[in-house]
């Protein structure tokens, strides 16, 4: 049996068919739905959803997805973003406001970015239209950093200009951080130090290890290396577990910035839980960095919750490290709030030596203002050795800032003969170029006396 054999024009006319069917098939279907070939995304996308609901709900009517995606007119910004951007600029909600710009930015199509930061270029300056316009670059950064960075610097206004320029690095970082990295050390200017230190912070975000390497790179001598290395531990903060952040302090390259970061850590634990914190850092923190933990979770505790962090101070073992976090923590409460809180709440407590350190921070901090109230609380520290201490250190302050008062009260009122000899024998004659300024009648501050059964 024969088979029937093409001719070779038969084949190549065939071909060509084939080519011609295609072809017209491609631009029916492309006019058809009005797409442009190079877009990714359909009319079901997240992005486009999102950006439907806030059309729908600022101005009260369906998202136009034809005009949206149409390849007429590709690079016009539809008329409905610019509407609803109108009204984001007059928005009063600041989060109701930013999350909105969020999604329009996320969900205009990539050949419309560039006449969406037009529009609002050519808007008047305000805040609002500062904020969409670092939002709508952050997000173009995110898919296109060289277009982005090359709109931002056409900004004629540096004060404006730089903002822009960070967006878009911050962008470029989270998707392609050695891109944007490579980019900004070869135009490091003037503006360098605040790039790098916020490259850094998003790069640390989402990319740790690469924002690591990166700091490595840089010379020890670099003139923003530390705060870089701070936007690092920073960025981490924000990233991670503070118990996990803990487990990067070795990286940094020097003790202070490594003390720096165990510090933030601290203050993280601290703000979620001071209690859960101490319990974790007793337990669980790695050695030498528990005692700096301790501390600045007593500190932080402290200048929101004095009184809590005193009570369980007072219920922890007696000794040498209760009485440093204690005075630690008078210290901090006194910062916050001012001496007369803590006087009126040790007023309230039975008694007790536990409480000294407390006083004599609080006699320290008011002896300058009110030197009768302080010397009457160095009287009731317990400890004889400190209470003669703290006696001599008010008397002497006293003394050098009002001599006649001062010597005229002090003999009678301080308590031991030991202090009366030591301070009016070696001091009721100050030299005159110790004598201090007088206390400012408006520089003074009424405290609680000590109550003394």
């Amino acid at each position: 049996m024969k088979r029937s054999r093409l001719t070779p024009l038969a084949l190549g006319l065939t071909w060509l068919f084939s080519l011609g069917l295609v072809f017209v098939l491609g631009l029916f279907l492309a006019f058809a739905f009005h797409l442009d070939p190079d877009h990714s995304r359909d009319d079901d996308s997240l992005e486009l959803r999102q950006l439907g609901i806030v059309i729908e709900r600022l101005l009260d009517e369906p998202l136009d997805y034809g005009e949206m995606m149409s390849m007429a007119n590709r690079d016009r910004f539809p008329d409905q973003l610019e509407r609803a951007l109108t009204i984001l600029l007059n928005e009063h909600g600041v989060f109701r406001r930013e999350r909105s710009l969020e999604y329009i930015a996320e969900g205009v199509p990539a050949r419309k970015r560039i006449s969406g930061v037009q529009f609002l270029l050519d808007q008047p300056s305000s805040v609002n239209r500062d904020m969409a316009l670092r939002i709508f670059f952050e997000q173009w950064g995110r898919t296109d950093g060289r277009s982005a960075l090359a709109m931002a610097n056409r900004v004629e206004d540096p004060f404006e200009r730089e903002p822009y320029i960070n967006a878009v690095l911050a962008g470029w970082g989270q998707t392609r951080p050695r891109d944007a990295w490579q980019w900004l050390r070869q135009n490091e200017g003037a503006e360098a130090g605040t790039r790098m230190t916020e490259l850094i912070w998003q790069i640390t975000r989402y990319h740790p290890d690469d924002a690591l390497s990166m700091l490595h790179q840089l010379p020890e001598d670099h003139r923003v290396a530390d705060a870089a290395w701070l936007s690092f531990a920073d960025g981490l903060m924000q990233a991670l577990p503070p118990e996990d952040a803990l487990n990067w302090v070795g990286e940094l390259p020097s003790g202070w910035l490594q003390l720096e970061m165990v510090r933030m850590v601290g203050e993280a634990m601290s703000a979620r839980s001071p209690r859960a914190a101490l319990v974790w850092i007793e337990d669980e923190a790695p050695e030498g960095l528990a005692e700096i933990l301790t501390e600045t979770v007593v500190r932080s505790w402290a200048q929101d919750e004095p009184e809590a962090v005193m009570n369980w101070l007072e219920r922890s073992p007696a000794g040498a490290e209760r009485r440093a976090m204690i005075q630690l923590a008078a210290d901090s409460w006194v910062s916050a709030r001012g001496p007369v809180p803590l006087s009126q709440w040790l007023n309230s407590q039975p008694a007790s030596s536990d409480w000294d350190a407390a006083i004599e921070v609080l006699v320290v901090e008011v002896m300058d203002r009110n030197p009768q109230a302080a010397l009457s609380w160095a009287q009731v520290i317990s400890n004889p050795d400190s209470r003669v201490y703290y006696e001599m250190l008010v008397a002497r302050s006293w003394i050098l800032r009002d001599p006649d008062t001062a010597l005229a009260a002090l003999e009678e009122q301080l308590s031991t003969e030991e202090a009366r000899a030591l301070v009016l024998g070696r001091i009721s004659t100050p030299v005159e170029s110790e004598v201090l300024p007088s206390m400012d009648p408006e520089y003074t501050i009424e405290l609680e006396e000590p109550e003394v059964d």
